[in-house]
């Protein structure tokens, strides 16, 4: 599959890092559609149907983690990058994997690509 064929959803509710990353991934190859907070993430991530979600754990209307569970039940294909800028936000991944959870995570700034690749291999 080529990258152009592969969607992903990056779900962050800072514009700059959003617009960022879509850019960077367009220029990879990649389609990329963006949401700004939770709620309008999982209606997008439903209606696209994303390879791979880019999700904030610190969203303003959301926990990113919630989220990004409630996009692996309505899109079962898709991959989870979680990303934070919160150093704190490893007790909510600790919580997560209590509940049986994994999910990749990687801290902001970030080396998207390589870890993007490596997911959707």
């Amino acid at each position: 599959m080529s990258r152009q064929a592969i969607p992903v959803l990056i779900i962050d509710d800072e514009p700059t890092i959003a617009k960022t990353l879509a850019m960077v991934l367009e220029q990879e190859g990649y389609t990329a559609s963006l949401a700004l907070n939770g709620e309008s993430g999982i209606e997008m991530a439903s209606r696209i149907g994303p390879r791979l979600a880019i999700v904030d754990i610190n969203l303003p209307d959301a926990d990113g983690i919630e989220i990004a569970i409630e996009i692996c039940r309505r899109v079962r294909h898709c991959k989870i990058l979680l990303m934070t800028g919160d150093p704190e936000s490893a007790e909510k991944l600790d919580q997560a994997r209590r509940r049986g959870i994994n999910l990749e995570v990687v801290g902001k700034p970030i080396q998207l690509l390589q870890k993007l690749q490596t997911l959707l291999q």
